[in-house]
């Protein structure tokens, strides 16, 4: 049965190869290979159960209670769920957390069913450590570009139009959060792990087919909960920057469409109309220190009035004045503050348009 000792990473992240991971779901959930499917030859109850026997008396009872566990039904569907995917995509590849048992087993069995599977011999802790010590590399060996601009610039909507013209990484987008205090998606953030390993991914695929600095957002360490390696930090914000000017009448109406036409408060029921807004209000009071007493509270009864007039009236426009407050009063003295203590070379100001054009010219 084939295994690989020295696995060319890289090049799997490149080529997005498939893996199974054979792992209970709990350590999944934890941080994977990019482009894994978690099928489990140990369930996370199951996986309790054979971890207590271990504990309590030894590596063969365990493996004894495992291979009663999964036998008969329980091993032949496992067994159906492999295969299935090894159908689909024959260079698939299989992996457990070191390389140990799991994996090992997996593999027997599945080569007993007819079918064969490389399997990783070091596993996923393996890959773990080379992608921190490759982001940390790539921070220290490499210059990134960096876009910034006030928020509502519309700076993620400019990286995505860049997708295939010029190499960009999307942070907000991995990190599945707005970057700000009101950003938080619906949808759960990734794993820590699953940040940065998807984070390496898409720079060395975007290394791959271009020679030019990759482009990112202009970002906080802290994105949601998720956060940037000390390195990758260091080097986001030690460079020149691209700065976007765009008037504040476009911004609030970039924000408009990110906070309300793109929320349950236009996509959602009438429900998921008044959480979103409550959630808003809800966030609003988490910045009262930083906004003041009057602020925050002038901004929280505007986003009542805007939540009333749109359970009333469906009406919409009013979600612009406490935007706009909220752009005024919180977000741009952030930002701006932060950008008088940083103190960046611009490398380059203008709209989206003229960006665009200053990047793939240079």
């Amino acid at each position: 049965m084939k295994t690989i000792a020295d696995v060319d990473y890289k090049n799997l992240l490149i080529q997005k190869k498939s893996v199974i991971d054979v792992r209970a779901s709990v350590e999944f959930l934890q941080g994977s290979f990019p482009n894994a499917v978690n099928l489990p030859i140990l369930n996370d109850e199951e996986r309790a159960l054979v971890g207590t026997t271990y504990k309590q008396k030894g590596n063969t009872e365990a493996v004894k209670l495992g291979h009663e566990i999964v036998s008969g039904e329980n091993k032949k569907q496992k067994i159906q769920a492999w295969l299935s995917e090894i159908k689909k995509n024959p260079d698939i590849l299989i992996s457990c957390f070191r390389g140990g048992q799991r994996s090992q087993i997996s593999q027997r069995w599945i080569s007993e069913a007819g079918f064969e599977v490389t399997r990783f011999e070091k596993g996923y802790k393996d890959f773990r450590t080379w992608t921190i010590e490759n982001i940390k590399k790539i921070s220290l060996e490499n210059k990134f570009r960096v876009l910034s601009g006030t928020t509502g610039s519309g700076k993620t909507k400019l990286l995505k139009e860049l997708k295939n013209k010029y190499p960009m990484v999307d942070l907000e987008g991995l990190a599945n959060h707005k970057g700000s205090a009101f950003g938080k998606e619906l949808t759960p953030q990734p794993s820590q792990a699953d940040f940065e390993n998807r984070l390496l991914q898409d720079i060395l695929i975007e290394q791959n087919w271009s020679q030019k600095n990759i482009l990112f957002e202009d970002e906080s360490r802290m994105i949601g909960s998720r956060h940037l390696s000390e390195e990758f930090f260091a080097q986001l914000r030690s460079g020149p920057v691209i700065l976007m000017d765009i008037p504040i009448e476009r911004r609030i109406d970039n924000i408009f469409y990110d906070y309300v036409t793109n929320t349950n408060i236009v996509r959602g029921t009438i429900d998921e109309a008044h959480v979103q807004f409550e959630k808003y209000i809800e966030n609003t009071n988490k910045i009262t220190k930083r906004l003041g007493g009057l602020r925050a509270s002038e901004i929280i009864s505007d986003l009542k009035s805007a939540q009333t007039d749109f359970v009333q009236n469906k009406g919409l426009d009013k979600n612009k004045i406490w935007i706009e407050k909220l752009l005024v009063w919180y977000y741009d003295p952030l930002y701006l503050g932060s950008l008088e203590i940083r103190k960046p070379v611009i490398e380059f100001q203008g709209n989206e348009a003229e960006i665009t054009d200053f990047l793939l010219e240079s």
